[in-house]
């Protein structure tokens, strides 16, 4: 297989979960062997329908065959997934998830897997989110140096139930498009500061976010001599 010509998408409906399944346990099988019990190591068809539904899922095909695939997600709420209480990372709305990443053996190697974690980047982008996190063994400094070299950094450990070893959180920054303009307005005597954050998808505005503040005089409690290693730059009338 030559992973140049691999053809990245979403999982279309019409795809079989249980193609899917079966190239996740390939993908996952040579973890298995060293002792880590990484869930897609054996995870049911039910299972797969369960995580690709939780975001959006992206396969690659080679041919007529899948290759390979990926699924990201938003933030996950711990109201309903209690789990997710293990690190602020995992419910920070600015923050995306990719997971079940996988490989089929005969195409590893030639930079399939970074296309797909470029796709699940991009996706995430394109819905404003800052960073992007994953989670994998404690143990496999293989799989934890390859994603150092795309960019994640370590944030954070959590022992998840029945796992043989414990999982580190790793981050990555994302530039997201975000433009953000100060705009200056002088009414009635008073100044005020309109600050504006534009996102971007698809090189069109989506959403603005506007927050608007006086030039006032800072009480005192927000004062240099109230607060260590503070300096606050007083407008000129």
């Amino acid at each position: 297989m030559a992973a140049l010509n691999a053809t990245l998408r979403p999982l279309a409906a019409s795809d079989s979960l249980e193609a899917l399944t079966a190239l996740l346990h390939r993908a996952y099988a040579w973890l298995g062997e060293m002792g880590l019990n990484f869930t897609a190591v054996d995870q049911s068809v039910e299972t797969t329908k369960r995580r690709v539904e939780s975001g959006q899922c992206f396969v690659a095909e080679i041919g007529q065959q899948l290759a390979g695939t990926v699924t990201v997600c938003d933030a996950y709420d711990p109201n309903t997934e209690p789990w997710a209480r293990a690190t602020p990372w995992f419910y920070r709305r600015d923050v995306a998830h990719l997971h079940q990443l996988g490989v089929d053996p005969s195409a590893r190697g030639q930079g399939l897997g970074d296309q797909l974690v470029a796709a699940g980047e991009q996706w995430a982008r394109d819905r404003g989110r800052g960073a992007i996190a994953l989670d994998t063994a404690a143990p496999a400094a293989h799989l934890r140096q390859r994603y150092a070299r795309l960019g994640y950094r370590d944030v954070d450990e959590v022992q998840w139930a029945g796992k043989t070893y414990r999982s580190v959180l790793m981050v990555a920054a994302l530039a997201d498009g975000r433009v953000h303009s100060v705009i200056e307005i002088t009414q009635g005597g008073q100044r005020f500061f309109a600050n504006s954050i534009f996102f971007f998808v698809g090189g069109m505005i989506a959403r603005v976010e506007e927050y608007w503040a006086t030039v006032e005089t800072a009480p005192a409690w927000r004062t240099a001599a109230a607060i260590g290693a503070y300096q606050r730059t007083e407008a000129s009338a």
